[in-house]
């Protein structure tokens, strides 16, 4: 799989039970066992008369930025450890390490079940465990682990955290969700850590690729490259534990304009060259009586539950790319009103929209969103609407279920009208009109088009360090084009992006995890086009050492029909109006063999 779904050393558990962590038990090991594992603490805190010790920064056992150990005195029994991993964990890699979840609501061995905090927040329990997993806002990515004595009741929050080195967790398409806009906090770790209401860290993200392919002549070799570097910052504010407020820049900078055509390498900040910022966070959190959860500015929200295509996915700054290992899509400008019923482990948010999809092109349209989740059994629905002003409505419905050892999932995107004009080859052209005559249409089309996604995962654990992840995915696009001849128009005119261009997709995937002695993965994808027969298989493989510094690898290989999205190969001269004038430039694109990219990122 292209993501970097790597296990980090944060799972490491025994092999009895998996409430041990690091050769800690809550309820057996006391502080002096902390101290041989772990080393001095940054910190040692009484919060209520309760000690806790804090490993944060460099002292933050690898695979974690933050550790928080409670104890039920000062030379106590461990009462509970709360951990922030560093490692980008999703659902699917948790279930693979401690279990799926339990055929019922009743509490078993080897099984969790779903629960909802009082602000929304989802998690899972591992009763017997003793273990409550805890997820972000939008439910992909996991946020903290609290280890606790098993058969005791889990936590309604998780740890305020500060997670100083990683704000945000990200998903295993890359795809960034917010580190919860709206997420609950434990209000005594939050007193605690009023000392240092602000914390200010990053991500520097060095990235090259290099691109050999077919030369002019027709003959081999011709070498392209480009190297997008990206650094990340951001300042979070916490001045109360009812309060919090974000700020995330961002810069992109590209000392040569990209000509490798890399797959996964495409900013969505666009082909330039230079320095070119954006903001990617920037918003306040509070809530109204505890009850209802409001979060105003810039934001990332995430509707949806597939693994590498996003069709119901309508608040995102723009489509995600299957194979980028780094989302770098930006949030969306919204205010969003969260009503979480735990109850009934359902949540309603309300959305007002003030900068979708369209201000990033220039075309900024109001509009307001209405979305409802809702947690049975072993599965997850999902509902929402998008109304946008001078645009018809948008609906998306989503499900994931567990089936026996199998992860199914799948969603349903309904548009009225297009993002984008959609053209046309005419079937007898002009001669005399040359490349530019071929084409017709412009306009957006309308009428119901939908979206829909679906597939299946299959997490395996291969040992207490070692897991693997298989899946399959396939993708309909109504709105889709069935003749990659119409790609040079649709690149000339922006209206052309990769893997959502066809009608028909099918993907299979493969990531291998090993939490020792370093966190490693090794991923293997194969995306096809099935309308015009084009493939890409990639391998990515990523390693993190000195618990800061990652190092990833790709390797894009297209395959099957040239001519087809992901062999093309065309040539076109300046396009001339009768008076001589340059109606379109010349547009190009060499077939390519093989794409290489290396990649370094440190968070600070």
């Amino acid at each position: 799989m292209t993501q970097a779904l790597w296990l980090g050393v944060v799972l490491a558990v025994g092999p009895a039970a998996a409430r041990e962590w690091h050769g800690l038990t809550p309820g057996v090991s006391t502080k002096a066992n902390v101290l041989e594992q772990l080393g001095r603490p940054t910190k040692e805190l009484a919060v209520k008369d309760v000690p806790v010790l804090a490993y944060v920064g460099r002292q933050a056992p690898p695979g974690t930025t933050q550790v928080q150990v409670k104890l039920d005195g000062p030379d106590g029994k461990i009462t509970r450890i709360d951990i922030f991993p560093l490692a980008e964990l999703d659902a699917a890699t948790i279930e693979a390490t401690y279990g799926k979840r339990c055929p019922s609501d009743a509490e078993a061995a080897g099984c969790y079940v779903k629960k909802l905090t009082s602000k929304g927040l989802t998690y899972n329990l591992y009763a017997a465990e003793g273990l409550a997993v805890f997820f972000n806002n939008a439910g992909t990515a996991v946020r903290t682990l609290s280890f606790m004595p098993p058969a005791l009741k889990a936590p309604e929050t998780t740890p305020d955290g500060n997670q100083a080195g990683n704000p945000n967790q990200t998903t295993p398409g890359g795809d960034t969700t917010a580190e919860s806009s709206s997420g609950p906090a434990l209000e005594e770790e939050a007193k605690a850590l009023e000392k240092d209401p602000l914390q200010i860290g990053g991500t520097i993200y060095f990235r090259g690729a290099l691109d050999i392919g077919q030369g002019d002549s027709g003959a081999c070799c011709a070498v392209g490259y480009g190297a997008p570097f990206l650094i990340d910052a951001y300042l979070d504010g916490r001045p109360s534990p009812r309060v919090r407020a974000m700020a995330r820049p961002r810069l992109l900078y590209t000392p040569v304009l990209d000509s490798t055509e890399s797959l996964g390498l495409r900013s969505s900040l666009g082909p330039t060259t230079g320095l070119t910022g954006t903001l990617d966070q920037l918003w306040i959190n509070f809530d109204v009586f505890r009850t209802v959860y409001v979060t105003i500015g810039r934001q990332h929200v995430k509707w949806g539950v597939s693994t590498l295509w996003s069709p119901t996915d309508f608040l995102a700054s723009g489509l995600k790319n299957p194979v980028a290992v780094f989302d770098d899509r930006v949030g969306v400008d919204m205010v969003r009103i969260q009503v979480p019923i735990e109850s009934a482990n359902a949540n309603v948010s309300l959305m007002g929209v003030v900068d979708p999809v369209g201000a990033l092109r220039g075309d900024p349209r109001p509009g307001v969103a209405l979305r409802a989740e809702w947690s049975f059994w072993t599965a997850e629905v999902g509902g929402g609407a998008f109304l946008q002003q001078g645009r018809r409505p948008r609906f998306a419905f989503d499900v994931s279920a567990g089936l026996g050892p199998i992860d199914a999932y799948g969603e349903v995107g309904i548009r009225n009208d297009s993002d984008r004009p959609v053209w046309s080859m005419d079937v007898a052209p002009d001669p005399g009109t040359g490349f530019i005559g071929q084409y017709s249409g412009g306009t957006a089309k309308v009428g119901i088009q939908p979206s829909v996604t679906g597939g299946v995962r299959l997490p395996v654990k291969l040992s207490e360090t070692r897991s693997l992840m298989l899946g399959l995915e396939a993708f309909y696009n109504s709105s889709g084009y069935t003749d990659s001849r119409i790609i040079p128009w649709l690149t000339l005119n922006g209206d052309y992006t990769p893997f959502y261009f066809g009608q028909i997709y099918a993907a299979a995937y493969a990531s291998l995890s090993l939490s020792e002695p370093y966190p490693i993965s090794l991923g293997l994808n194969t995306i096809g086009n099935l309308n015009d027969r084009s493939f890409v298989a990639r391998v990515d493989f990523s390693w993190r050492f000195f618990n800061a510094l990652g190092v990833e690898l790709f390797a894009e290989v297209p395959f099957g029909r040239e001519g087809g999205e992901f062999r093309l190969n065309y040539r076109f001269p300046d396009q001339l109006a009768p008076d001589g004038s340059v109606l379109f430039p010349a547009t190009s694109q060499r077939l390519s063999y093989f794409r290489f990219g290396l990649a370094f990122r440190i968070s600070v």
